[in-house]
């Protein structure tokens, strides 16, 4: 089995907002992608994704 990386096309992409329905605030489409902003629980995400076991640790360690 072979992994896929997405790449990004190079130049510039437009931001296209929704149509409309009740979407994410801040939500746009950009070329294939939808994207939001980041939320404030952002940084405490990105730990997880690094380091799965430290960032339960700190999850369950939280008052």
């Amino acid at each position: 089995m072979s992994a896929v990386t997405y790449a990004e096309p190079p130049g510039p992409r437009p931001e296209i907002p929704p149509a409309g329905g009740d979407v994410t605030e801040g939500a746009v489409r950009i070329g294939d992608t939808a994207r939001r902003r980041l939320g404030p629980d952002a940084p405490l995400r990105e730990a997880g994704r690094e380091r799965p076991a430290a960032a339960l640790d700190a999850a369950l360690t939280a008052p």
